[in-house]
């Protein structure tokens, strides 16, 4: 799911988004992600979001953007449920005029990128046994800045596995994974994991461990060029002097 905020988050913000339904909160949070979308220019540019599993307290966004939509969130559902207001009709207001700062460069996005944050990390992993991924030079990424997703997709009866390799040797019996970028569909389905050195577009790795179908691992890449980025430039106010 698309969102700049989780449902635990948006409970710090609106304390009573826990008393509505899960379809209400899944419904608000959608149409509130695209409501924030809608009011921001294309020439703004919002780095890359991990895309929410629907299970994790928190997602690492911009700080301004879930700001946004937690109050339009909060918008839709009071408004949903009681006639219109100026009062609820102005929770919305003062988000589309925030957002309209974005674009003055009044608001910047914080995109700053520190030595930690390069290279290839796994921020997201949902394991039912000891399998994991090891990246070759994982300190290093080369190319623009880019999320993948790598899951098992097997569908052998048995219900975990090692990967071909040096602890399975029998090609008939290995586990398979599928692969895509945060913005496509599955590229390739099916794959044999090895526990040799394989790759997945411009990834480098190999599978360690028990695989069972279903484990997934979310991956963020980020180039060094990237590190030390600032945020848009935002404008100051300077009082001019006063003569008395």
């Amino acid at each position: 799911m698309k969102t700049y905020i989780t449902s635990t988050e948006m409970t710090y913000s609106f304390s009573n988004f826990s008393e509505y339904t899960a379809a209400q909160q899944t419904w608000a949070l959608q149409q509130s992600y695209l409501l924030v979308n809608s009011y921001i220019r294309p020439e703004v540019q919002i780095p890359p979001v991990e895309i929410w599993d629907g299970h994790s307290d928190t997602i690492i966004a911009p700080s301004v953007l879930k700001h946004a939509q937690a109050e339009l969130c909060k918008y839709l559902l009071i408004q949903r449920n009681q006639t219109w207001e100026e009062d609820v009709d102005n929770i919305k207001n003062s988000v589309v005029e925030m957002l309209r700062g974005l674009e003055t460069g009044e608001i910047g996005i914080e995109t700053q990128v520190f030595d930690s944050g390069v290279g290839i990390t796994i921020t997201n992993a949902q394991l039912s046994g000891s399998g994991d991924i090891q990246f070759h030079t994982p300190d290093t990424w080369f190319g623009d800045e880019e999320w993948f997703v790598i899951e098992i997709d097997t569908t052998d009866d048995t219900t975990t596995y090692y990967p071909y390799g040096q602890y399975n040797s029998d090609a008939a019996v290995y586990p398979t994974y599928k692969w895509k970028t945060k913005s496509s569909d599955w590229i390739q389905t099916q794959q044999r994991c090895s526990n040799y050195w394989q790759s997945a577009g411009n990834l480098t790795f190999r599978f360690m461990g028990s695989l069972s179908a279903g484990d997934t691992w979310t991956i963020h890449c980020v180039p060094e060029s990237r590190k030390n980025s600032s945020a848009a430039e935002v404008k100051t106010f300077q009082q001019k002097l006063i003569n008395y």
